[in-house]
């Protein structure tokens, strides 16, 4: 049997992971806009902080960070307060 390594980040190693990198507004490859990404992601982790942990909207929200993190390096990145330039 062969095991497969999982990394499996925590809401809030998303949150600081997201918060060390330069702050912008940004779109992401879903064509997702942000426009202001540290703003955004504070404002996720008090939702986040009054809703229940397992639930749908937690999951989606971490969903949606996590894929940022990831991808950050790939996204269209512009001065913070941008308009949407898609």
């Amino acid at each position: 049997m062969e095991y497969v390594k999982v990394n499996v980040l925590m809401f809030n190693d998303i949150v600081n992971g997201l918060l060390s990198l330069p702050n912008c507004a940004l779109v992401t490859r879903e064509g997702l806009f942000y426009q202001d990404l540290h703003g955004t992601v504070k404002i996720y982790a008090k939702c986040v902080a009054k809703l229940d942990k397992t639930g749908n909207e937690c999951q989606m929200m971490k969903a949606e960070l996590l894929d940022v993190l990831n991808t950050y390096h790939d996204c269209k990145k512009y001065p913070i307060n941008s308009k949407n330039r898609k």
